[in-house]
């Protein structure tokens, strides 16, 4: 997909690229013919292509583009959502990280393995979030003792980040994750579809206070988020590129992008919980239904939802 756009060269915007397109110049061989001008920026940009450097690509395009990174990156993307104990890094902390890659997802833990998160980052070009830029990225650098984006020590810095919230916006999907899933048709069936941000820190708790199955649930809620992210990103690739060459240059498979929410891998010395077995997004999660019940929300909605509650005496909530 890459290899067909143009605005990554100073003074050719979405208007002048769309012209090309319209006159039959689709690719860098092309437009290096039509305008040998361009020529050295053209061979930059294929070297650092066959260099694995998305970070470049990001620097090159405004941040409406980045969108377009991913077809070419796939291979070394990481979808990362974070859990945390409250909605600012000043006053709360990360419980847990959840990173799906090709490989499948890996949950890194506090307590556990969450001092391994900085050397796993280093090996992806492409990160993908939803609002990563505002809440994931700087939670995470302040938990490592990074300055962050603008001090160019970020945990990121090497990589590009294609944070989903601000172009999914663009094609009119608005609110959280789960609001976006819903309204795409994708959203999750299982038990845990009714939990959010809150309910995650109630279960960090307890299982900080000991409850069975607690940071299991908490790690299934997790790769739950994390396993929507391909499937959104797929959607986002082909609604951006409809109509367009880019449509045609997307690698087999962007357009049919079908992640499953897979095992969480087993790490040498972690606790059994990171190791629970994930059943698919597209089949029934059953958690422990001490984790999950309805209420009654007697707030301005009027509406029930689900939340997390404490075991009663004889085992589970009533």
């Amino acid at each position: 997909m890459l290899r067909s756009t143009f605005q990554l060269i100073d003074g050719i915007g979405p208007e002048r690229e769309a012209d090309l397109w319209r006159d039959g110049v689709i690719t860098w061989e092309e437009l290096a013919a039509a305008s040998p001008q361009h020529t050295g920026a053209l061979d930059r940009a294929a070297q650092q292509l066959a260099d694995g450097h998305a970070r470049y690509f990001q620097d090159a395009l405004t941040t409406r583009e980045r969108w377009r990174l991913y077809a070419d990156f796939q291979r070394e993307t990481a979808f990362l959502d974070i859990e945390t104990t409250g909605l600012s890094p000043a006053n709360a902390y990360v419980t847990m990280v959840g990173i799906l890659d090709r490989d499948g997802f890996t949950a890194f833990i506090r307590g556990d393995n969450l001092d391994e998160l900085p050397d796993a980052l280093r090996r992806y070009s492409l990160f993908v979030s939803y609002n990563g830029a505002a809440f994931d990225m700087p939670f995470l650098d302040r938990e490592f003792g990074r300055s962050g984006a603008d001090a160019g020590d970020s945990l990121f810095a090497h990589a590009a980040h294609l944070d989903l919230r601000y172009p999914l916006r663009r094609l009119g999907f608005r609110g959280g994750l789960k609001k976006i899933e819903q309204a795409t048709g994708m959203g999750r069936p299982s038990e845990l579809s009714g939990l959010g941000g809150f309910d995650a820190v109630r279960l960090w708790e307890m299982a900080n206070d000991g409850e069975p199955d607690a940071l299991s649930t908490l790690v299934r809620y997790n790769a739950e988020d994390v396993a929507s992210l391909p499937r959104l990103t797929g959607l986002l690739v082909n609604e951006m590129a409809h109509g367009t060459p880019l449509a045609s240059t997307a690698p087999a498979g962007v357009s049919r992008v079908r992640h499953r929410c897979p095992a969480v891998r087993p790490r040498p010395g972690a606790v059994s919980e990171t190791s629970v077995q994930i059943p698919p997004v597209s089949g029934p999660i059953r958690p422990s239904r001490c984790y999950t019940r309805r209420v009654s929300d007697q707030g301005r909605t009027g509406r029930s939802r689900s939340r997390v509650s404490r075991r009663s005496q004889d085992g589970c909530a009533q």
